[in-house]
């Protein structure tokens, strides 16, 4: 039997276990499988994690088991729901002769040994930003309500789970680099139809590693990412073709240790203990990381008082993420500065706490470095 340091490595190895059909160990006595489940379910993967449950000799405990297997069936019936769903999308765009592009989860679940083993919170979708309006008013017409919209992606909701993410880019311009490297997506994407679009696989890759990589810089990014990366390099045998010259020599290396240790994690590849502090800051962060470590880190590599003149003051280029008008109109710049604390607070109030945090509270570790 292989040892587990704690509840976080054998629930990798459960996971391992599903995504590469093999053999689970029996969970050894001193670990706790509740404390299992609330780890799996910080970093949206508990009903992976429940394949797992299911070949096991001893199980949970039954008020346990069953809320795990109900957590799982859910993920099942919103799997079918979302395909469903992003069919339905892709499909009315299409006739109404609007070009798109799924992105992220939608696309790497298809390499999963079943789609479910791979949730999802939204549906996101890439189109042409002078496309998004005639988009709104399509997803309208199918029963979806906006949430929000801004610059860089607009959000629309139907009931209580069905969430989509329209896009306009595939990083916003103030993300230097990201940005200009995926300046063009549909260059580097192909069509059956002319309306619908995959990327390239080197491309998408690229995107992945840039995407888990700008969440790893704002807080953190969670165990699903680098089931992700395995999973994809089975499926393509190795690492693509991509230009690691357009990224930064930090954005490079960050890069290099996911993929090394998606193969720790997931694959065959040795630990050697040099991804300790990634390890730990990513299990303890969740699927979306920490935002108060990402503000804390940005406090900490600008220094507090540039950070906070860049929070009250923020450049034009930002602003127009949330100001939109100042487009026509830039001389309202410095009514949108007083508007934009307001906006937030009732917009993103998570964010602001974060922020608030990070400049007044107590120092985090953040690895991101």
């Amino acid at each position: 039997m292989e040892s587990f340091k704690n509840e976080s490595e054998y629930l990798i190895h459960m996971l391992s276990g599903v995504v590469n059909s093999c053999g689970v160990c029996e969970k050894p006595d001193g670990l706790d499988f509740d404390k299992i489940y609330r780890i799996a379910k910080l970093h949206s993967a508990e009903n992976t994690a429940f394949y797992a449950v299911e070949s096991l000799k001893v199980r949970p405990q039954e008020q346990l088991l069953k809320k795990w297997s109900q957590r799982r069936d859910m993920g099942i019936m919103l799997d079918i729901t979302q395909l469903s769903e992003l069919e339905a999308v892709c499909s009315a765009l299409k006739n109404a002769g609007i070009r798109c592009m799924p992105l992220k989860g939608s696309v790497i679940k298809e390499l999963y040994p079943q789609s479910d083993m791979r949730s999802m919170s939204d549906l996101d979708i890439l189109v042409d930003p002078e496309n998004a309006g005639k988009v709104g008013l399509i997803l309208t017409d199918m029963g979806y309500t906006v949430k929000e919209t801004g610059e860089g992606d607009d959000v629309y909701i139907k009931g209580s789970r069905i969430c989509v993410e329209i896009h306009k880019s595939l990083f916003e311009s103030y993300f230097k680099g990201f940005s200009e490297m995926f300046a063009d997506p549909w260059e580097n994407a192909v069509s059956n139809d002319g309306f619908v679009y995959r990327m390239e696989s080197g491309y998408f890759f690229a995107y992945m590693l840039a995407h888990a990589a700008k969440h790893y810089k704002m807080g953190g990014t969670g165990i699903r990412s680098f089931m992700d990366i395995h999973i994809f390099l089975k499926k393509h045998g190795n690492v693509p073709d991509i230009p690691w010259e357009s990224f930064d020599p930090h954005t490079r290396r960050l890069c290099r240790d996911f993929i090394k240790l998606s193969e720790i994690w997931f694959g065959d590849q040795p630990d050697d203990g040099s991804l300790d502090d990634m390890k730990a800051y990513i299990i303890s962060g969740g699927t979306y990381g920490d935002l108060s470590r990402g503000e804390q880190a940005q406090v900490e590599s600008r220094g507090r008082a540039r950070y906070l003149l860049e929070q009250l003051f923020p450049s034009m280029e930002r602003m127009i993420y949330t100001f939109p008008v100042l487009k026509k109109a830039p001389i309202l710049l410095p009514f949108c500065w007083i508007a934009r604390p307001f906006v937030k607070l009732v917009k993103s109030p998570r964010k602001v706490r974060a922020k608030i945090k990070a400049l007044f509270g107590s120092k985090n570790s953040a690895k991101t470095k």
